[in-house]
């Protein structure tokens, strides 16, 4: 019953408020996955930037969403893989492990956090990869965690190597949890009694593991020369990226302390963890695993503060992107913070309390929530709700327990977000799909449009292989419009027809109009090239 529940959690919010299932505009890196879940084998024979050549290397990723695309179709591909094949994976996945090591109603009210979190959600409702990492992050702990039973230990823990190297094909920084991951492999046996027979299991995790990523990696190796002529071992390509350019992805502290909000769950973790593992109080009271995932945590994130405020690491950059690949274990760290008294009713309170803070921020703003009435900082939000948690673990009472779980539940309604409409850009892509014949287009746009964002949107749905132009010149074009091309000329001020097509013949003898249309705001002028100059 409480696994049906869960399930079930995305599909009601959906219907209370269904626009948490879009992509953001001008978020270049959403829109290029959303193109690559559409055109994974097209456009292959097409230049690209030698700095985008590794986006394309996500099979672990794509395939799957591309394959329930083409079943589903556009308006129904994030029902059946965001929800049907990502979030349950990560929520049963999440489920089972809290449930091997803590009470039924404590194991659901940690996975009612995690299933109501504005930012998880988030990741479920866009295209980008961290819920491909989530997925398979959530998928090698449950095997780990199954591998607690000896009779299947081995097979386990090589499907636990098979998932935690698909995570990493996913995306190069999930590495980060890799270590966590090994060291619990290790927590979960319980009948060691020696140094030895840890050194033996380890070794057998080890061995299993590698035998793990080996298939995974002939397997997506194969797949990424055969359908997308790409190289074997593809993942070099990610590790010359962030070699090159990781220095450059931090944002700068001021602007994460002003804009940060998707760093206020993870900070609450943090402070929450640390008060409660340097509390007197809390020395011998915690199980195994408790004690286990408080340390985690306070690993983790120390790491990943330290690594943004001294400029190593970025994972707490970029909109909140990377860092949502650790929501699960910052609500483990909020269940053993929060539910240390149990009472009757505290599934359902949960369930109440913060699917409430979800929808209102929702349904205030599309993400706003009461901070358009009242701002709060965020490291105000994340410490308060940080010191509310070690105030519920130490005081480990009943009305402590709701008095913090209400007063959470309220913080997490002034801790805005954003999302925003998609089926305009949507709708412009179906429609130059439709007229294209299964060509790339290359699109000319002016750099100053207003509507500039929604303009990237429709450029990156065709993945990072689209020509980025401009309206008055064409820099980018390495051999010119040829015989059969397809350009696209887009303006919310214009051009009229004319003054597109005068345009590109700079660059053409002959073209001929396939479409004009308007949405989002901007005109779309679809020309295909008859006679190259």
């Amino acid at each position: 019953m409480f696994g049906l529940l869960l399930l079930l959690i995305p599909f009601g919010l959906f219907a209370l408020a269904p626009i948490w299932l879009t992509n953001p505009q001008g978020d270049w890196d959403v829109w290029m996955y959303y193109g690559y879940f559409h055109h994974l084998f097209q456009f292959s024979d097409h230049y690209i930037w030698p700095g985008n050549a590794y986006i394309g290397t996500r099979l672990a990723y794509f395939l799957p969403g591309h394959f329930l695309y083409l079943i589903s179709g556009d308006n129904y591909y994030k029902l059946t893989f965001n929800i049907g094949v990502c979030y349950t994976a990560i929520i049963l996945s999440f489920y089972y492990v809290v449930r091997t090591y803590m009470p039924l109603r404590v194991a659901v009210s940690v996975s009612l956090l995690l299933a109501t979190d504005f930012y998880f959600l988030r990741s479920i409702g866009w295209d980008y990869v961290d819920k491909g990492v989530l997925t398979y992050e959530m998928l090698t702990l449950a095997c780990l965690t199954a591998a607690r039973n000896e009779s299947r230990r081995s097979l386990m823990t090589v499907a636990a190597g098979f998932f935690a190297t698909c995570m990493i094909f996913v995306h190069l920084a999930s590495a980060i949890v890799f270590p966590l991951l090994f060291i619990y492999s290790g927590f979960v046996v319980q009948n060691a009694r020696s140094l030895r027979d840890w050194g033996k299991h380890l070794l057998r995790v080890v061995i299993c593991g590698t035998i793990g990523a080996l298939i995974a990696q002939a397997l997506f190796g194969t797949l990424m020369v055969v359908l997308h002529g790409g190289d074997f071992f593809f993942i070099m390509k990610q590790i010359g990226v962030v070699q090159a350019n990781v220095s450059g992805w931090n944002a700068q502290l001021a602007a994460l302390v002003a804009r940060g909000y998707w760093i206020t769950v993870p900070l609450a973790a943090l402070v929450g963890a640390a008060v409660g593992l340097a509390a007197k109080r809390f020395r011998g009271t915690t199980s195994r695993f408790e004690t286990f995932w408080l340390w985690a945590v306070v690993g983790l994130y120390g790491v990943m503060f330290t690594g943004e405020v001294t400029g190593k690491l970025w994972l707490l950059s970029r909109d909140g992107m990377h860092s949502t690949i650790l929501a699960p274990f910052s609500m483990i760290a909020f269940g053993i913070l929060l539910f240390r008294s149990q009472f009757r009713g505290m599934v359902a309170m949960t369930l109440v309390v913060f699917g409430s803070a979800f929808l209102v921020r929702v349904w205030i703003g599309d993400g706003a929530g009461l901070s358009r009435y009242v701002s709060l900082s965020m490291p105000t939000l994340g410490i308060l709700m940080g010191l509310l948690l070690a105030a519920s673990f130490a005081i480990s009472k009943v009305r402590a327990t709701i008095a913090a779980m209400v007063l959470i539940g309220l913080l997490s309604a002034f801790n805005p977000g954003h999302f925003a409409d998609d089926r305009a850009v949507r709708a412009v892509h179906a429609r130059i799909v439709e007229v294209s014949n299964g060509k790339l287009p290359s699109l000319f746009y002016d750099r100053a449009d207003p509507q500039l964002y929604f303009i990237w949107s429709v450029l990156a749905s065709f993945t990072d292989r689209a020509l980025v132009t401009s309206r008055e010149t064409y820099p980018t074009l390495r051999d010119g419009l040829t015989k059969g091309d397809i350009a696209v000329i887009a303006g919310s001020n214009g051009p009229s027809e004319d003054e597109a097509r005068a345009t590109l013949l700079k660059y053409a003898r002959a073209v001929r109009t396939v479409a004009t249309f308007e949405n989002g705001g901007v005109r779309f002028h679809v020309f295909e090239v008859e006679e190259a100059q």
